[in-house]
């Protein structure tokens, strides 16, 4: 974009509309609160759009502390309150499901996922003094709660359809599309195993601790309920 008080500090705009109509909802130099405080958007590496409308992107940060290490963010906004800035995740931010001290380095290779609930799914880079070439690569998604967790990691040992284990070799990243995980939270890409060729794997993003500790808590409830009801026949 171009024009009076336009410059290279804020000439980025993220629009959403119709073919008819189209309004700003971020641009460069915009705050990020529900990021961090202080911190501004720079740039956009990508956005993909849900049948709910919300959007998730990642991009560039500036501000107070920001440094190569951590200036890149995931996170989604919703164009009816776009002041309300959900953060995903952050390069620098531990990765869950990792060995201590393993951190995000990279999470600008492909658009990330977005089904219609709201669950997010990217394809990230680690680092940390347990990385290597054979683990360095990742698939993370959001479950129902928003909460982060692994999908799959490169290195990791996983069971197929057919019962036999094998040990993912590498994970094709690009196979991670826009609509890679659907409504019922399950999710698809493309993994190649050890001594084996190219798979498409299937899976369901697996609960935090938090979803399962939640589960169980209603679970005892209804069994409380269930019991009650029984004794008052």
């Amino acid at each position: 974009m171009s024009g009076p008080g336009i410059d290279a500090s804020n000439d980025e705009i993220i629009w959403f509309g119709t073919l008819d109509y189209f309004s700003p909802i971020l641009r460069e130099g915009d705050p990020l609160p529900g990021i961090g405080e202080s911190l501004t958007f720079t740039s956009s590496g990508g956005a993909t759009l849900n049948a709910g409308g919300q959007i998730a992107m990642h991009g560039l940060l500036a501000g107070e502390d920001v440094n190569p290490s951590n200036y890149h963010a995931l996170w989604i906004v919703d164009p009816q309150a776009p002041d309300s800035v959900i953060s995903v995740v952050r390069t620098g931010d531990p990765a869950p499901g990792t060995e201590d001290g393993t951190v995000f380095a990279d999470l600008r290779i492909v658009r990330p996922a977005l089904n219609a609930r709201g669950q997010v799914a990217f394809y990230a880079m680690l680092s940390g003094p347990a990385v290597d070439d054979s683990n360095r690569w990742g698939i993370w998604a959001t479950d129902p709660l928003g909460e982060l967790v692994l999908v799959c990691r490169a290195g990791d040992s996983i069971v197929l359809a057919d019962g036999s284990s094998c040990t993912i070799e590498n994970i094709d990243g690009t196979s991670l599309l826009t609509r890679s995980i659907n409504d019922h939270g399950q999710i698809a890409f493309v993994a190649k195993p050890i001594n084996s060729t190219e798979r498409l794997i299937v899976t369901t993003v697996p609960e935090s601790s938090t979803a399962a500790l939640l589960a169980t808590g209603l679970l005892a409830i209804l069994w409380l309920i269930r019991g009650r009801v029984g004794r008052g026949r």
